[in-house]
């Protein structure tokens, strides 16, 4: 490997930098903090939890997605974001944040939730997304991207007050190789797409 480092994990679920020194990492068991630098990791939560996916936002809180909802780090442990609203009970796939307004929150069956402190929004398969089942999103300004085993949905956002937004579709009929879309990229003006065929 000419010199190039390795830590194993058991099934590491995803990677998001934490600061210039460190990496947070999610397992199929803990969320844990890793120096590159050193090679240590240490493991966050003393409770046991599913973690799908991380993200820290604008305000600095950690925040996880776990197959039963959307957790928040505090004092050691993951606890219910907000365990009064079952909305957030769902299956969490992607956390990102829409111009510190909104969380984003991708789900398995209910779309994408945009929730603040004062309201929330879901934007789903009725409101015309391609499809409930979201892999990934990524955020950029007044635009949401989610893929979606139906395509590339880009979701450009008009209003904040109300929040309205129009959404366009991107599949094969737009020349992508397949319809599912497993993963994917912005850089500059483009898009790179992981799918089954290509």
């Amino acid at each position: 490997w000419n010199g190039l480092g390795l830590v194993l994990t058991y099934s590491t679920t995803r990677f998001i930098a934490q600061d210039e020194h460190h990496l947070l990492g999610s397992t199929f068991q803990s969320v844990y903090l890793y120096n590159p630098g050193n090679r240590i990791h240490k493991h966050l939560n003393k409770n046991f939890f599913h973690p799908t996916t991380v993200f820290k936002d604008s305000r600095g809180r950690l925040l996880a997605g776990g197959l039963d909802g959307l957790y928040i780090y505090n004092d050691s442990i993951f606890i219910p974001f907000d365990s009064t609203n079952t909305i957030l009970r769902k299956r969490i796939t992607d956390i990102q944040e829409l111009e510190h307004k909104y969380l984003v929150v991708a789900t398995r069956s209910d779309g994408i939730i945009l929730y603040s402190d004062t309201s929330e929004v879901i934007i789903n398969k009725a409101s015309g997304l391609s499809s409930d089942n979201i892999n990934r999103i990524i955020v950029e300004p007044r635009t949401i991207w989610a893929s979606t085993n139906h395509g590339l949905n880009k979701i450009i956002i008009t209003g904040y007050n109300p929040l309205t937004y129009t959404i366009q579709l991107y599949n094969m009929s737009s020349g992508l190789p397949s319809d599912e879309i497993n993963d994917f990229a912005i850089k500059k003006n483009n898009i790179y797409v992981a799918t089954n065929d290509g």
